[in-house]
């Protein structure tokens, strides 16, 4: 009967052994991953957010009224598709171009020749790196 008992108990043991072994296991690779799965995430961001952070920052430089702001954000998220190809990238940016210094007023214009080049290409730059990801 004492045999018994200790071959259960050598037999518990050992299955906790092999238990605790896998879990540290998956503890150590969850630990190693979880920076490199979490770097991912934060570097690719998707269309809407690269598009959203973009027009906000237009609307801080230009003084865009809330309206504004939604129509040339649904007017980018309409076009993303034709904005993240390579090959229609130039003619639908300067569609989009022509497009958005119409929905401004000449206060918001004059600001807006000032940082078009580098808010357009900053974006482009945005928008090409997360369809190359």
């Amino acid at each position: 009967m004492l045999l018994f008992a200790l071959k259960d108990v050598t037999l518990k043991l050992l299955n906790v052994g092999l238990i605790m072994r896998s879990l540290k296991i998956f503890l150590l690779s969850a630990v190693v991953l979880m920076p490199a799965i979490y770097a991912q995430q934060e570097t690719a961001k998707s269309d809407n957010e690269i598009i959203n952070s973009a027009v906000s920052r237009l609307q801080q430089k230009v003084l865009l009224d809330d309206k504004q702001a939604a129509n040339i954000n649904s007017l980018l998220i309409r076009n993303i598709s034709s904005l993240t190809d390579a090959s229609t990238r130039n003619a639908a940016l300067e569609q989009a171009k022509a497009k958005v210094e119409l929905m401004l007023d000449a206060r918001q214009k004059a600001k807006y020749e000032i940082i078009k080049e580098d808010w357009w290409g900053k974006l482009s730059k945005e928008i090409a790196l997360a369809a190359s990801d």
